[in-house]
């Protein structure tokens, strides 16, 4: 996770949700804390009360009793339509309004808040090319002119319209076809690596829950939790049955999938700016007995070529002279099995870690197989 985290802390205290003719709560006395800056996934079966937990952060539904608190401030005690102000809401299909077009289904929020019109048509060019859809193109279109990859994409951007800490999401990629679905989930994934808002992602399923979930709360009837962990914890060490049904079949297998790069022990190298000196390079490469050295840009750490002692040797001249490009990054956020992947297609033996763009360490074979011994090895414990 980054460090400038965009979200704030939500914690729910003994949360009830009672209707009137009913023998059971369809919440029943749910507490938890949900961190600033994570994406917590609810999942569970049909009648978990998923939604309706969910809904009650934002009071779309009134809790019957309890507490809701974000950022340590009682949302109970907030006008409904305030709150909701600084809470993005995502549901199906975007849950776009069909008679207006996309600039102005994105500019809702923002003109509530009374921003000026310069304002809003530069926040709604900004957030349609961060979710990948050209702005020349798709302000003036209307949502029946849109796929269905195309709506949910403007349903995030309508959500992060005026940059809410918090962002609710009720099963947003369940009616897209299984292709478009895995590439909305990698742009997720992408966007909160920048952006670090604080999620809260409703799923019944669980692959789903383990791809995005920094945490998983896997519920049962009357939203009772029935384990509240990160995804390798539940995959290695299931509270119950109930919680193994919902995992399936080679759940260890799953631990490569869900285990992401930045949660493991990376390599290191030697890193240098671009115009240090190549012969000083090749000389502290020597004395540490290395063999490469990563070159990272100029204030924002990104890397941008790969330099070995071998051709330094007789180098002179800055650093950024030799060697060659940086062809493949892997981000903090991938899988184990992104990381192995990468590796494979991959000239080099190492490649690249980076959050936010920064550099932050190296993976390697080695560094895989290490990972995959640890995983087994905790799996055997279960």
């Amino acid at each position: 996770m980054s460090d400038d985290v965009g979200g704030v802390q939500i914690d729910l205290r003994n949360l009830t949700k009672r209707y009137p003719g009913q023998a059971k709560p369809a919440v029943d006395d749910v507490t938890m804390t949900i961190q600033a800056g994570e994406i917590v996934v609810f999942v569970g079966p049909s009648g978990s009360g998923k939604t309706t937990t969910m809904k009650l952060i934002n009071r779309l539904i009134e809790p019957t009793s309890g507490e809701i608190l974000i950022n340590g401030e009682d949302a109970r005690k907030k006008k409904a339509d305030e709150l909701r102000r600084h809470i993005g809401y995502v549901i199906q299909a975007g849950g776009l309004f069909p008679h207006m077009t996309v600039a102005d289904n994105i500019a809702i929020v923002p003109r509530i808040l009374k921003w000026d019109r310069k304002r809003i048509a530069e926040r709604v060019e900004e957030l349609l090319t961060m979710v990948g859809l050209e702005p020349e193109i798709y302000t003036t279109r209307y949502p029946r002119q849109l796929s269905g990859g195309q709506q949910q994409r403007v349903g995030v951007a309508r959500a992060l319209a005026a940059d809410p800490p918090v962002l609710l999401m009720d099963e947003p990629f369940g009616a897209v076809d299984p292709i478009t679905r895995a590439k909305l989930q990698d742009e997720l994934l992408a966007l909160q690596d920048e952006l670090s808002k604080t999620i809260v992602f409703v799923t019944h399923d669980f692959d789903e829950a383990v791809k995005l979930g920094d945490r998983i709360a896997v519920l049962a009837e009357g939203s009772r939790i029935v384990q509240y962990a990160e995804p390798a914890e539940i995959l290695a060490n299931p509270a119950d049955d109930f919680v193994r049904g919902f995992i399936g079949e080679n759940g260890a297998m799953k631990l490569l999938n869900v285990t992401r790069v930045a949660d493991i022990d990376l390599d290191q190298a030697l890193t240098v700016a671009p115009e240090a000196d190549a012969a000083e390079v090749h000389r502290e490469l020597a004395d540490r007995d290395e063999h490469w050295a990563v070159v990272l840009d100029r204030g924002a750490g990104r890397p941008v070529r790969w330099v070995n002692r071998e051709e330094l040797a007789d180098a002179s001249g800055p650093v950024e002279d030799f060697g060659g490009p940086v062809d493949v990054t892997i981000s903090g956020r991938s899988t184990l099995q992104e990381a192995l992947e990468a590796l494979l297609r991959s000239d080099a033996e190492l490649v690249p870690v980076v959050v936010k763009r920064r550099y932050r360490g190296l993976v390697t074979l080695n560094t895989v197989q290490q990972a995959i011994a640890s995983l087994r090895e905790k799996a055997k414990r279960r």
